[in-house]
């Protein structure tokens, strides 16, 4: 017979913090800042966003008279656009890390509560009698 033990046969009771390692603790901290992280992130990448996006130099009008915008106009315009470019992949890129290193904190701070629940529990296989997943018709 398999282990038919899940992440639904497991309580809040199985759990306590003692089962919690200052290691993991440290984890639960890093995926605590981790969305400030992003927030922070995201209001750069709208700045940078807003510089790549910006329009370029236009000439003037004075009366009957237009002049065209200045060469070194262009230039900077282009300049502040590549490095706003730049910027916003460099923060794009800082922002999928971020993420990534979420989702797998996320994973192995479950995992090891998931592994301490089973340990305290004294029998895997044994059914919990209020447990309605223990209550099935084989």
């Amino acid at each position: 017979m398999e282990d038919e033990t899940d992440m639904n046969d497991i309580g809040m009771n199985d759990i306590s913090m003692e089962d919690i390692t200052p290691e993991q603790l440290e984890l639960l901290k890093r995926l605590g800042i981790i969305p400030e992280e992003l927030e922070a992130l995201q209001a750069q990448l709208e700045q940078a966003n807003l510089l790549r996006n910006a329009p370029g130099p236009e000439g003037r009008d004075s009366g009957r008279v237009y002049t065209a915008a200045n060469p070194l106009e262009h230039i900077g315009s282009v300049w502040q656009k590549y490095n706003a470019n730049k910027e916003a992949l460099g923060l794009e890129g800082k922002r999928a890390g971020l993420l990534g290193e979420m989702g797998k904190g996320r994973g192995a701070v479950m995992d090891s509560l998931y592994a301490a629940a089973l340990r305290r529990r004294k029998s895997p296989l044994e059914p919990d009698p209020l447990d309605s997943y223990s209550m099935r018709d084989y």
